[in-house]
Order: structure tokens, then C-alpha cells, then sequence
């Protein structure tokens, strides 16, 4: 068993011995302030979306590279925010997402054609909170649509928040802030859309869709009407800080186009520009790797929590799973490993997903032990295998009364 420390993160790897052998979008939490120095007559040249890490870590998942502020995202790259990281991803056509710690996204498809201004952007979130402000897409073939398990959030010019939780079985939240976007469903075992335009949201609105109730529409149990229904958004849920930090970041970008009077090529301009000095400023900070000693081919496990530290009740973490071979190459295979957990402390998802829970017996004593295990079987059907150290899942005490006075 080794334990590794890293940068802005504390991650415990186990190496492990050959034992034979849906929605997506996103808010930002700083204003991200463009310079209003001389502007680029030209569109943006990077057409690739590129990132600004505003609090790391966040990570490429396929090569468990710490990005830094400047690194352009490729078509299929998946991105994953830890317990502290905060992003905003910027793409060629000016638009915005802003993203959310504890998040993981797949950019599925970014395209953008200098030519015909045509832009195409399809964002699968994974886990997460995540807020789009888009610049008006230029032609009808533009697309931005973002999904997650179960349901589809599908604009042309609009901004909104997307939340994936695995509450429920899997709850999807959209929020809506301007404009209209339209809600589909989305089956979770196959991902095709089921129900398209089932519901549009608007700025003020907010829909909800669980796993379960698209099941009941898929079953023909009930229509989607009943599923899906737009409702007022309340108060409990504008004055999160995620969307209230979001929204007065909104009004920013749209003051600077105002002020641009609306160019977009010109705002394209800033974008771009806006890279290039933040590269400048942030662009040395080391990126944080793993180094594990590497005798023969191993297996190890790595979660985005401090270990020595005990869960709450409904938090969730990732789990990666990491094959170092013999030449000292290092692959992701979470997807592709057995994944388990020991003991009544929560449930984990073919994708390295827990959630802690605890069952009957358990909350009764306020908390729970146990540990997670991962499998992994190689194309000579060598298995390697790994588990965590010891986790802690307690029920979270109860918040102190508000404004009470001792002895009263």
C-alpha cells in the first residue's frame, strides 16, 4: 500500500498485485472580467475551447494531466473538477460555460467553422453543476446542447444552469435564466432522446426529471406531461451561490457587448486576447502528476478526498482506477473496472461514482466503515485488483439553532 500527496489535492493510491491470470451546463463563480484594450478585427484563430482554471484542481480524466489556465480541450476530452476546483471553459464562437467543483463533463462534440460561423457544441454531463452563456448562435445549423442521463437542455441563444445529482436514481435540474431552452427526455440505458421538446423553460423557470419518472414514460405509465412540469423558480433555489454568482457574472459579459455594441466578432476578439494574458500570469504553475514506483504492471485506485477524513451522509466522490504497465505508461480504466463496496457505506456507479449512504441498522449508531474495491482484467485475462483504506460515513450533526443566545 503507498500513499501519494499532490498539489492542491490529497489522493491515496494503492498499488494493487497481480492476483492471476442525461443534462449539462455551467456557471462561473468570478466575473471573469475581459480586458477592454484594443480589439482584434478578426474572429478568434483558436477553435478549439480552451480553459481557465479560476481554483484547481481540475483534471483531464484520460491522462490525469492537472489542466492549467490556457490548455485547449479536444473533441471527447472528459474534465473533472475536484472537491475545491473551479473552471470556465471558453469556446471559439464566444460562448461560455462555467463550471462547478465536484463536476465531470465530456466534451462530446466542438466544432466551429470561421467561415460560416457555423458552431456545434454537444456537452455530456457526467456529475455536476454547470452554466452556459451563450453568444446568439450565428446560423440554424448551430447547436448547443447539453445532457445527462436522462434528459436534454437543447438553446440557440440563451443562458442557464444544469445540475446532475445522483439523488433519486439520478435527478436533473435546469434552470433557466433567458430566453428559452427546450427539455427532452433521455433514456437512460440507451441515451436516445424518448420525448424531444417535452417542456421548454424559460428565464424565472425551472423543470426537474428523475431517472424513475422517465422510466415511467418509457413504461407508457404516465404521460410526459406529468413527468416533466415547469414550475416557478423558488427562492431556495435562486439564492444558491453557484447561480447567484453565475448570474452577476452573466451581467458582465453582457455589459462588455453592449459596449461592443453587440460585435461579436469584436467580443471574439477579447476572448482570445483574454487567453493570452491569463496565460502570461498563470501559465507556470506546475502541473501535478503521479509518481508511483513501478516494479511489474499494477493496478491502483485513486479517490479526490482526504482519506483520514470521514463522508457525510449524501456527499459524493470519485474513484479512478489506474493500470501502470511494466514500460511505465499509465492508463485510465475506471470505466473498465469491476467496482465494489465493502461494507454499509453507500453505492458506487460503473464510472467510479460514491455516494454515501447508510442503511437502517447503521443510522441507528451514526455511522458506518467500509472501503472500495476495484477489478480489472487484462486482454491475456491476467486479473489485477486494488482497495481502498478504511472510510468513514457519518450522519452530519444537525446546524445550531440561529441566533440564540446562551442561556436563553
Amino acid at each position: 500500500m503507498s500513499f501519494s500527496v499532490h498539489k492542491g489535492r490529497i489522493g491515496a493510491v494503492l498499488a494493487l498485485l497481480l492476483v492471476g491470470g442525461g443534462v449539462l451546463i455551467y456557471f462561473a463563480y468570478t466575473s471573469s472580467r475581459l480586458p477592454g484594450s484594443s480589439v482584434p478585427s478578426s474572429p478568434s484563430s483558436v477553435q478549439q475551447p480552451w480553459i481557465e482554471v479560476v481554483t484547481p484542481p481540475v483534471f483531464d480524466v484520460a491522462t490525469h494531466k492537472e489542466l492549467q489556465t490556457g490548455d485547449e480541450l479536444a473533441e471527447g476530452s472528459t474534465v473533472e473538477a475536484g472537491p475545491a476546483g473551479l473552471a470556465n471553459i471558453y469556446f471559439a464562437n464566444g460562448s461560455l460555460m462555467r463550471v462547478d467543483s465536484n463536476t465531470r463533463f465530456t466534451l462530446q462534440n466542438v466544432s466551429y467553422d470561421t467561415k460560416t460561423r457555423t458552431s456545434v457544441t454537444r456537452i455530456q454531463l457526467i456529475i455536476g453543476r454547470v452554466w452556459s452563456k451563450l453568444i446568439a448562435l450565428a446560423t440554424p445549423e448551430s447547436v448547443w446542447e447539453v445532457k445527462t442521463v436522462n434528459a436534454v437542455a437543447t438553446v440557440r441563444g440563451t443562458a442557464f444552469g444544469v445540475e446532475y445529482t445522483p439523488d433519486n436514481g439520478g435527478t436533473t435540474r435546469i434552470i433557466g435564466a433567458e430566453h428559452q431552452i427546450s427539455v427532452g427526455l433521455v433514456d437512460p440505458a440507451t441515451q436516445n432522446v424518448v420525448a424531444d421538446n417535452a417542456a421548454t423553460v424559460t428565464s424565472g423557470t425551472y423543470v426537474q426529471i428523475t431517472t424513475p419518472d422517465v422510466g415511467r414514460v418509457i413504461a407508457h405509465q404516465v404521460p410526459v406531461s406529468e413527468v416533466v412540469v415547469v414550475k416557478k423558480t423558488p427562492d431556495t433555489i435562486l439564492q444558491q451561490p453557484w447561480i447567484q454568482q453565475s448570474l452577476q457574472a452573466d451581467t458582465t459579459v453582457d455589459n462588455q457587448l453592449q459596449s461592443l455594441h453587440n460585435d461579436v466578432n469584436a467580443y471574439q476578439g477579447l476572448v482570445e486576447q483574454r487567453k493570452i494574458e491569463l496565460q502570461n500570469t498563470n501559465g507556470t504553475r506546475p502541473t501535478t502528476s503521479i509518481s508511483v514506483p513501478l516494479a511489474s504492471t499494477t493496478l491502483t485506485i485513486e479517490t479526490n478526498m482526504n482519506t483520514d477524513d470521514s463522508l457525510a451522509v449524501g456527499a459524493t466522490t470519485f474513484f479512478h482506477a489506474y493500470v501502470h504497465l511494466e514500460n511505465g505508461a499509465t492508463q485510465d480504466v475506471t470505466p473498465h473496472a469491476s467496482w465494489q463496496v465493502h461494507g454499509p457505506i453507500g453505492t458506487i456507479t460503473s464510472d467510479g461514482i460514491f455516494t454515501a449512504a447508510l442503511d437502517s441498522q447503521r443510522e441507528a449508531y451514526g455511522s458506518g466503515t467500509g472501503f472500495i474495491s476495484a477489478s480489472w482484467e487484462d486482454a491475456a485475462h491476467r486479473v489485477y485488483s486494488a482497495s481502498s483504506p478504511t472510510l468513514v460515513v457519518e450522519i452530519p450533526e444537525p446546524a445550531p439553532p440561529a441566533n440564540t443566545v446562551e442561556g436563553q
